[in-house]
């Protein structure tokens, strides 16, 4: 009795003679030959078969793919990825399941006109998701993932009203609030030195966030305390912040992290949060008005001294367009004392 298994076929037959043996085992070769030949075949005409119909990329999957490499890339911020990741909800939300390939211009069209019709974003943030979108079919059409970018067509929403709406609104906080919103009666004590920290320095809630004990230093040469800020947005935003006389003694006898084990977006859902207790919501004013506050009161208290704007760029963690290679490169920025005279002109 002779049996032989594949996994391709099993066969089971008799023999009496060598011969009949011999030519059992060349009909076996033969077999085996001709399946792995209609393998060969079948493997080949599925590539040919994706190559030519439609992806089964959806953007769920797509998600996956792109952030992944993002992530790999590390050239992107964890708010991008964010940012990133609440345009693939929408449109996963929006297409659910449907293949890319199989969306036309038309359903991106109806997409750009459901974000419309719901009335919650405005035409800038509507035109971020599609600029978003278009940036993500991009990624996969370069990888052959996909055939076409059909979102590429869509035309972006009018923004000219948006801007001038944010124009219009867009107020610096008056003495009447910055009043308020130091005298408020916080809970926490902390939040106020969070305010104060960012009305002096007009440093931005996320580097507030990211300061530590090591994070405050002192100047050999001048003595001058300073915030050494490490973690920001930006290149420009690593700098030497001199600490405002009028906050010193606070900074000083602080204990950093002001909040600790808080996440970025934690923190600032904590800090707005206390800031509209303090003062109203709108008019365009938010945390991050500190800045455009303390920057408008530099300005003019600053106005007539040479390189002035240079100095407060750098304060303020700004790049500083073409002066940029002389200033940073070759001057190492400004002598802590003169940015202390800058910072220290600016009262409230």
């Amino acid at each position: 009795m002779f049996q032989i298994d594949t996994g391709d076929f099993k066969l089971m037959f008799e023999y009496d003679t060598e011969e009949e043996l011999r030519v059992a085992l060349e009909s076996v070769k033969e077999m085996q030959i001709q399946a792995t030949i209609n393998r060969y075949k079948e493997v080949k005409q599925h590539i040919e078969s994706s190559e030519t119909n439609t992806s089964d990329l959806t953007f769920e999957l797509l998600r996956d793919k792109f952030i992944a490499r993002k992530k790999a890339d590390n050239r992107v911020s964890a708010d991008s990825i964010g940012a990133y990741n609440t345009t693939f909800k929408m449109l996963i939300s929006f297409f659910k399941d449907s293949l890319i390939d199989s969306l036309t211009v038309e359903d991106f069209e109806a997409f750009k006109d459901f974000k419309v019709k719901q009335k919650t974003s405005s035409n800038r943030t509507i035109n971020k998701h599609l600029t978003y979108t278009r940036n993500f079919l991009q990624f996969a059409l370069d990888r052959q993932l996909i055939s076409h970018n059909n979102a590429k067509p869509v035309t972006p929403l009018d923004e000219v009203k948006d801007k001038q709406n944010r124009k219009q609104e867009v107020e610096n906080y008056s003495q009447s609030d910055i009043n308020k919103i130091m005298n408020y009666k916080y809970k926490e004590p902390i939040i106020k030195k969070v305010f104060q920290i960012a009305l002096y320095t007009a440093m931005r809630q996320n580097e507030i966030n990211a300061l530590t004990q090591d994070s405050i230093k002192k100047d050999e040469e001048t003595g001058i305390y300073y915030f050494d800020i490490t973690k920001s947005k930006s290149v420009a935003g690593i700098r030497k912040v001199p600490i405002h006389k009028d906050i010193l003694e606070m900074v000083l006898n602080t204990s950093f992290p002001l909040i600790p084990n808080m996440t970025k977006n934690a923190f600032g859902k904590k800090v707005r949060y206390q800031l509209y207790k303090a003062v109203n919501q709108g008019q365009g004013k938010n945390f991050h008005t500190f800045r455009g506050t303390f920057i408008k009161r530099a300005i003019k208290a600053n106005i007539d001294k040479p390189n002035s704007i240079f100095m407060l760029q750098e304060i303020v963690g700004h790049a500083k367009g073409e002066t940029k290679l002389t200033l940073d490169t070759y001057g190492k920025g400004f002598e802590m004392d003169t940015l202390q005279n800058i910072l220290d002109s600016v009262g409230f």
